[in-house]
């Protein structure tokens, strides 16, 4: 998942945020656009229209930081997604 710069680890917003977003998946043949409303080393909550099609392991791209996280999902509801980073 080349996309991801480890410098954006230290300009990672702490706590609460707006951030468009992009979870991609199936060996980037999926992509849904999500809003990044919680955003920090450990871990992400995203929101998005419908989170059944989101699997286990995915890939977090928020451009507006030029960065990307690979991560797992931890719990979902229908319109929310949490996260932990594994890189």
């Amino acid at each position: 998942m080349g996309f991801f710069m480890r410098s954006s680890l230290a300009r990672l917003p702490s706590g609460r945020t707006f951030l468009a977003g992009k979870i991609v998946f199936a060996n980037k043949r999926c992509v849904l656009d999500c809003t990044v409303r919680e955003l920090s080393r450990e871990r992400a909550v995203v929101e998005l229209p419908n989170t059944t099609l989101v699997p286990t392991i995915l890939e977090l791209r928020v451009p507006s930081l030029s960065a990307s996280y690979v991560c797992e999902v931890t719990s979902r509801s229908l319109y929310e997604i949490r996260l932990t980073i594994l890189n």
